[in-house]
C-alpha cells in the first residue's frame, strides 16, 4: 500500500513488498466470510456490552486463556527487537499489549508441531476502539507462501476455539489489518506467480515491508 493513501474500499490489495499504511477510521469491514466471523453471543469488542460490563480489552482477552498466562507484554515488547522496527504507529501508546503466540505455544503438545502464527497485538484506534491485529514476520519467498497459508489456517482455527474474546477483538479490526504478513527480508514473490492467487484465495494480502498505523 503506498504510504499516505487511504483504504477507499472494503478490502484493497496492498502493493506487494510496500509498506502498509492505514488511515484507519474504525469499524469492522462489511461482508467477509461468514465462517471467519465471531460466534453469536461473544463479547463486545467496543463499548459497554448489554449487561453494562466494561469494554473488552486486548489484555483482558489474553488473560482469559490459560495457555497464554504470563505472556502478555506492554506495548509491542513481545515482538523481537528487529521486528518492532517494522510495526509502527503515529502514537506508539496506541499499542495496548502484545503476545508472542508462537513462543507461548511451542511447549504445548497440541500445538508444538503446528505451523504457528507469530504475534498478536492490541491496537486502540484514534476513535477509541480497541482491536486485535495478528502479525507474521516471515521470508517473502514463493517457496514460503504455502507455509504462511498453513500458519493462517491454524490461527483461524485456534482463535475461535481457544481464545473467543481475542477472536471477537480480531473482527473489530478492518479486514485488511486482521492478519498481516511482514517480509523478514527481501521480497521475492513476482505478481504473475500462482502463489499470489493462493494468497488471495486464503484471504491474505501479499507481504509488506512494514505496518504503520495512525
Amino acid at each position: 500500500m503506498t504510504k499516505g493513501k487511504q483504504h477507499k474500499t472494503r478490502r484493497r490489495a496492498s502493493t506487494p513488498g510496500a509498506p502498509l499504511d492505514s488511515a484507519m477510521k474504525g469499524g469492522t469491514s462489511k461482508g467477509g466470510s461468514a465462517k471467519d466471523e465471531p460466534a453469536k453471543g461473544g463479547s463486545a469488542a467496543s463499548g459497554a456490552s448489554k449487561g453494562g460490563r466494561p469494554k473488552l480489552t486486548f489484555g483482558d482477552a489474553v488473560t482469559t486463556v490459560p495457555a497464554l498466562a504470563g505472556v502478555l507484554e506492554a506495548g509491542k515488547q513481545a515482538l523481537k527487537k528487529d521486528h518492532r522496527k517494522q510495526v509502527t504507529c503515529d502514537d506508539e501508546t496506541r499499542w495496548t499489549g502484545s503476545i508472542d503466540l508462537d513462543a507461548a505455544l511451542m511447549q504445548h503438545p497440541q500445538h508444538a508441531s503446528q505451523n504457528r502464527w507469530d504475534y498478536g497485538m492490541g491496537y486502540l484506534d484514534p476513535a477509541g476502539k480497541e482491536s486485535a491485529i495478528w502479525i507474521e514476520v516471515h521470508s517473502a519467498e514463493t517457496g514460503e507462501v504455502s507455509t504462511v497459508i498453513r500458519k493462517l489456517a491454524w490461527l483461524k482455527a485456534y482463535l475461535p476455539e481457544h481464545c473467543p474474546d481475542l477472536w471477537t477483538l480480531t473482527h473489530a479490526s478492518r479486514e485488511e489489518l486482521r492478519f498481516v504478513w511482514i517480509a523478514s527480508g527481501r521480497y521475492a514473490i513476482p505478481k504473475h506467480m500462482p502463489q499470489m492467487r493462493m494468497l488471495r484465495a486464503a484471504g491474505l494480502d501479499p507481504p509488506v515491508q512494514r505496518l504503520h498505523l495512525p
